[in-house]
C-alpha cells in the first residue's frame, strides 16, 4: 500500500498479527516517494501454524538501498 500523503504522527513501534509458517520474512517501509528510493528493513522469523502478534520498535528498522544497509543512519 502506499500513502500519497505524509502522516503527522511520531509512532514509536509497529506491531502485527500474523499466522506462521516457519519462515524469515523482511518488514520494509519507504519514505521516499521514488521507486528507487532507500527503505527501512525489518527481518524477522515466524513460528509454524501459529498465531503471533509481533512489535518492534522503529529504532530497530536499518535504512537499506537495493539490497545493503546504509551505514551512520538516522533513525526512522
Amino acid at each position: 500500500m502506499l500513502l500519497k500523503e505524509k502522516i503527522q504522527i511520531q509512532p514509536k513501534f509497529v506491531e502485527f498479527r500474523i499466522k506462521g509458517d516457519g519462515k524469515k520474512y523482511r518488514l520494509r517501509f519507504k519514505t521516499d516517494p521514488n521507486f528507487d528510493g532507500a527503505a527501512w528493513q525489518k527481518t524477522f522469523s515466524t513460528k509454524k501454524n501459529r498465531w503471533q502478534i509481533l512489535k518492534f520498535p522503529l529504532k530497530q528498522f536499518k535504512k537499506i538501498f537495493r539490497g545493503q544497509e546504509i551505514i551512520g543512519n538516522e533513525n526512522f
